[in-house]
């Protein structure tokens, strides 16, 4: 009887002993997050810092203001919308490098699993936090977190054009043994700058290659559709000055914008508001038609930067979406893109028909804006050819002369 006690004891210790392994196993783990969120009173002049430094962690704080009303959403990378659907697994450098509006597009595949705005904090006693509770309960995979600021604060947007947002961060829990952790969010200016690439698409119809030099001027319609074009600005870079143009085209007064030898297009400093432009070519390069077909190019900036729903709004070139820039660039990945692109035809070699005098007068007339161009080879051949034949006659005509004189 004695042993059959002690082995009934054994097994309920043995059972208590198997579900403290279940309960931990499967237990509520809880992590705190607190999100700083920061920006800077000039967006021109932002400074470079590197958080696990104390100084330069003081430096960024005392250069930066604490902004409340910033809302967040935490996806977790490992918990799919469609679990049927196999999500490839991500590297954390594919979020950290990719832009805001990818990132827009891709959370949308993952839950969410928490949502907060910054505030005062009482217990850290500071403003520009939101106080996230990450719990993680029964799950077996481990969790891995995308951070993503939806929307910004009313009026840190400048002109519905610019904000300083959070740069889309990943936290790993796993890197962090703590359970409450101080994140302080990379801030970024981000701009919708309009850009698209100008590339030429060659006679083979296959082969293509970026053009420099093409040139473009801006313009918006008024209320009684009538085109007022962007004036060249030696002022500040928020004034603005639109004009009529009788000859757009040659007007010395208006902007232009000139491809360099990425094909690559942009507003450069101008942070234009809200609205509908249109880009019109003034200028292609040797060798290339604009392509007809392509009217001027529409640009569409939206009064801001998310729907209500906190849906990512682009700018759009020609009805495409763009990507926002960053700290004024262009994002590596968008130059490797080269997207929007606006293509220009190469031109058909140049064939002699027929030399005559009706030709030559016709290219003689053409030479200034041939000359402009720099397109010149093929009507100096042919005046060259033309003098040549001319010469040819001549002399036989000389040498008719001549015998009939003797």
């Amino acid at each position: 009887m004695k042993d059959r006690g002690n082995l009934f004891l054994l097994g309920i210790a043995l059972l208590f002993a198997l579900l403290g392994f279940m309960k931990s196993a499967y237990a509520t783990e809880e992590v705190t997050l607190y999100l700083h969120k920061r920006v800077f009173p000039d967006i021109t002049a932002k400074i470079p810092y590197d958080l696990t430094i104390p100084e330069e962690k003081k430096t960024f704080i005392s250069q930066t203001l604490p902004q409340n009303g910033a809302n967040f959403v935490v996806y977790d990378l490992h918990q799919p919308v469609n679990e049927n659907e196999k999500v490839k697994e991500i590297d954390l450098s594919d979020w950290q490098d990719a832009t805001r509006r990818d990132v827009f597009e891709a959370a949308k595949k993952y839950k969410v699993v928490a949502k907060g705005q910054t505030t005062y904090n009482k217990k850290l006693k500071m403003d520009g936090i939101a106080e996230i509770q990450l719990t993680q309960e029964g799950q077996q995979t481990k969790p891995l977190y995308l951070i993503l600021e939806v929307k910004a604060k009313a009026g840190s947007e400048i002109n519905g054009v610019e904000e300083q947002s959070a740069a889309p961060k990943v936290f790993d829990p796993k890197t962090n043994k703590s359970t409450t952790v101080e994140l302080f969010l990379e801030t970024v200016n981000y701009s919708r700058h309009p850009y698209f690439f100008n590339y030429g698409k060659m006679r083979d119809g296959k082969s293509e290659m970026p053009l420099a030099g093409v040139e473009y001027i801006l313009y918006k319609l008024n209320a009684e559709n009538e085109r007022l074009y962007l004036e060249k600005n030696e002022l500040a870079d928020t004034w603005y000055s639109w004009s009529f143009a009788t000859d757009a085209k040659t007007d010395t007064r208006l902007e232009r914008f000139i491809s360099n030898e990425a094909g690559l297009i942009t507003t450069n400093h101008r942070d234009l508001p809200p609205g509908t432009y249109y880009f019109e070519e003034v200028k292609t390069v040797p060798g290339f038609d604009y392509d007809g077909n392509i009217q001027d190019i529409e640009v569409v900036i939206p009064p801001s930067w998310t729907d209500k729903k906190g849906n990512f709004l682009p700018a759009t070139v020609n009805g495409e979406g763009i990507c926002e820039m960053r700290d004024g660039k262009v994002p590596e990945i968008v130059l490797q893109r080269a997207s929007p692109k606006i293509f220009h035809l190469q031109r058909a070699r140049n064939r002699v028909k027929k030399l005559s005098l009706s030709n030559l007068a016709t290219v003689t007339k053409q030479l200034p804006e041939k000359a402009r161009e720099g397109e010149l080879n093929f009507e100096i051949g042919l005046i060259f050819l033309f003098l040549i034949v001319v010469s040819l006659f001549v002399i036989k005509q000389i040498k008719k002369r001549k015998r009939k004189l003797q």
